[in-house]
């Protein structure tokens, strides 16, 4: 998502997931976000379970990094959203350094949600 350099919006998706066994959900991101504008949560049912606060570049590498997250068995939602912080402490965006801080941008790619198989 792209918060278009906007004080306490988000750009979210939200999954249900519908699993009596649990497992795991998975997948790929690269993140453009730093802290004080913007980061990548995933929460389940609401509960913060990852926040990612800076970006993924280093030594003009930009690697796709893998997420992996248990998930209970039930009915639970999963969400992962783009957060720019609120203007009370968020950065100022007019001095924002792109190759520092980033432009506000993540990549989700390859979301999986494989189920335990017990027997």
């Amino acid at each position: 998502g792209d918060l278009n350099s906007t004080p306490s919006k988000s750009s979210d998706i939200s999954l249900p997931v519908d699993s009596s066994r649990g497992g795991f959900l998975e997948f790929y991101y690269k993140a453009d976000v730093s802290w004080p504008y913007d980061r990548l949560v995933v929460r389940l049912n609401g509960a913060e379970k990852f926040a990612r606060t800076s970006v993924t570049r280093s030594n003009g590498r930009d690697p796709w990094v893998k997420f992996l997250m248990a998930v209970p068995g039930d009915v639970v939602r999963v969400t992962v959203s783009v957060e720019s912080y609120p203007a009370s402490e968020g950065g100022d965006y007019g001095t924002r350094d792109p190759e520092r801080d980033g432009t506000g941008f993540v990549y989700i790619d390859d979301l999986t949600f494989t189920a335990f198989n017990w027997r």
